[in-house]
């Protein structure tokens, strides 16, 4: 468990105090307004009775607006309780800009730096914990901590410092504010942009194979009282028309029993909603894989199995795959395991990447006995460098076809405000990062990205939203854009309450989300199409902006030329539309999904799709915040 061990104060005793102190004074005068950092404190025993105080066997230095903390291999912790009428049943920013070297001892997430939140509640014993790490050598980097405090809280503290290690740590412009959502572009628009058009350029003699793989859905049906063979499912899965899905689906797939179609065995270190998929045998109910094999039978759906490794044989695996083969179910993609380097998705063999490789050679000899042109992927770990060790290993090896990948990219907190905003609206950034830092360790090696999404803790007021829309909807173009490494995409998840395309209550009321709209005019710009075409938006860019504006891609197939554009300005733009050099002048239809403020979360009734659908001539206009489906006739 984080926590912060308990130190006597030092011997310097009120002299180090009284260093600290005056730090803080320093500090506390320019901090942003708030409730905690709202006055110029004039003495030593104003700011004492702010509560802030310092304990360790380390050393505390202050400087001119900073302090500096040096360990060898002590504590020294700077510490301070918070007014808990003040914060009850609200959210708080805490701020600080740090350098350092900070050692990482024999346990990482304990003996390092922190910067650190811990508060407890009447009706939980065990603390509620947030921390980011300040470890290793690092220049002058910002650090945020966003917590909403529940109205039960009964005590909080924040920490920054080093713990039970060796290093130095600067600290400056130390913050606390009551967050205030904030939704509004983050940047001004100019008169010169609100009166210039998009343009958007095809050259249709450049072509090049569309995939339909990087729009597909990780899929977990454990939790709902319907499956795979839902009617409800099918008429919403038709809808959508992904070119992918993923069985059994994420974690629950190291526990998948393929002879029983249930789960059992579950580690008991396992989240709790892998733990959860023991329902399905408690219950007497089948998971739905006959299901499974008709829906993606019936649609045209590609699909791609995650392989359990941790209560099955390698010799029961290719029993399976010889079953589908059999039965002239054609399984062309698989997993060997999901996120298996982390603790309580493994089991003793796969604990290590050694053991992992071992044992996933012993399963793809034994598939591809079976099936030689079966293409089999690994499990990569995250690409931050918590797990290089595991990366570093498997891209020595050549006994795979592709490299699996998952990350939950974005705000590691659920407030909209323009910092949000802003890394939100770079969806493309996120994916050409991804890559990049891929292809540092495993060269030119397949990548599939079989999950996808926000991060958890993101998910409360970013879900859903238009902001979120316009994220997953620039990615994905970009995604299209790397066909030479990415071959497979799926986001996460297909049904579910957090990141679902949509969710069934227990009595079938079906519940569609943001992100349905965004699915489905994907599904509509890619169904009965072969190729993308080279397409080119102007304005993209503006100077000083971490984003794009705008991003489009051009398709075509048996039914035409369709564009799918993204419009990320909060104005109406005009689009001319070039098709191998000459101005189009056509007609066709405009399939528009848009909303008035980023934070808008839409109600969408079932029996619609959130897509408004109108006729147009060129010249035409499209809304703000919004994504376009033009097709063109």
């Amino acid at each position: 468990m984080l926590d912060w061990e308990k130190r006597k104060t030092n011997t310097f005793g009120r002299s180090l105090r009284i260093i600290a102190l005056l730090l803080f004074t320093l500090l506390i005068s320019s901090c942003r307004p708030a409730e905690y950092s709202r006055s110029r404190f004039e003495s030593i025993d104003q700011l004492e009775q702010e509560g802030w105080n310092v304990k360790g066997r380390g050393t505390a230095i202050a400087g001119k607006g900073f302090i500096k903390l040096l360990s060898k291999g002590r504590s020294i912790i700077l510490s301070r309780d918070l007014n808990i009428e003040e914060i009850a049943g609200r959210r708080y920013v805490f701020y600080v800009e740090a350098k350092g070297k900070v050692a990482r001892g024999r346990m990482p997430r304990w003996s390092t730096g922190k910067f650190q939140l811990k508060y407890k509640t009447k009706d939980s014993p065990a603390p509620t914990i947030f921390a980011q790490y300040l470890a290793g050598d690092f220049d002058w980097t910002p650090f945020e901590l966003s917590v909403e405090f529940p109205t039960g809280v009964t005590e909080a503290r924040l920490y920054v410092g080093i713990q039970a290690t060796s290093g130095t740590l600067w600290l400056r412009n130390l913050t606390i504010t009551p967050a205030v959502p904030d939704d509004s572009f983050p940047h001004e628009i100019s008169a010169w942009l609100r009166d210039t058009h998009y343009t958007v350029e095809i050259n249709t003699r450049n072509a090049r194979p569309l995939s339909r793989f990087v729009y597909g859905f990780n899929t977990n049906f454990t939790v709902q009282k319907v499956s795979y063979g839902s009617r409800i499912v099918h008429h919403l899965v038709k809808d959508l028309k992904p070119g992918m899905l993923r069985f059994p689906g994420g974690t629950i797939g190291n526990w998948y029993n393929w002879k029983k179609d249930y789960f059992e065995d579950i580690h008991p270190a396992a989240p709790d909603y892998a733990r959860d998929a023991i329902r399905v045998k408690n219950e007497g109910r089948k998971y739905g894989y006959e299901d499974f094999v008709k829906l993606t039978r019936k649609y045209g759906i590609e699909p791609i199995i995650v392989v359990n490794m941790f209560t099955q044989t390698p010799d029961e695996a290719a029993e399976w795959f010889a079953q589908m083969k059999r039965t002239g179910f054609r399984v062309r993609y698989c997993e060997l395991g999901n996120e298996v380097y982390f603790l309580g998705r493994t089991n003793r063999a796969t604990a290590s990447v050694a053991g992992y490789i071992s044992v996933s050679k012993r399963f793809v000899r034994a598939l591809r006995k079976v099936d030689p042109e079966l293409k089999i992927a690994v499990c990569a770990a995250r690409l931050d460098g918590l797990f290089e060790e595991w990366n570093n290993a498997l891209a020595r090896e050549n006994y795979y076809d592709a490299v699996i990948h998952h990350e939950y990219i974005g705000p590691r907190d659920d407030i909209i405000r323009p910092s949000t905003v802003k890394r939100l609206l770079a969806g493309e950034k996120a994916i050409d990062r991804t890559v990049r830092e891929f292809r540092k360790v495993f060269g030119d090696r397949k990548l599939w990205i079989t999950e996808w999404n926000l991060p958890n803790k993101a998910g409360k007021e970013l879900r859903h939203t238009g902001l979120s829309a316009l994220y997953l909807a620039s990615r994905y173009l970009r995604m299209l854009d790397h066909d030479e490494t990415l071959e497979v995409a799926l986001t996460h998840v297909l049904c579910g309450a957090l990141f679902g395309a949509f969710t069934i209550s227990g009595d079938g009321t079906v519940t569609k989300s943001t992100d349905f709209a965004v699915w489905k005019l994907i599904g509509m710009a890619t169904d009965g199409c072969e190729e993308m075409l080279d397409t080119t938006v102007t304005p993209s860019e503006r100077a000083n902006w971490s984003f794009q504006m705008s991003n489009a891609r051009a398709f075509s197939g048996k039914n035409g030329i369709r564009i799918l554009f993204v419009n990320k300005l909060p104005i109406k733009r005009r689009v001319n539309i070039i098709i191998d050099g000459k101005p189009w002048r056509g007609r066709g239809r405009l399939h528009i999904f848009s909303v008035q403020r980023l934070s808008q979360r839409p109600n969408i009734p079932f029996f619609t799709s959130g897509i408004r659908t109108a006729p147009f001539t060129a010249p035409y206009e499209l809304p703000p915040y919004s994504i376009n489906l033009i097709e063109l006739q």
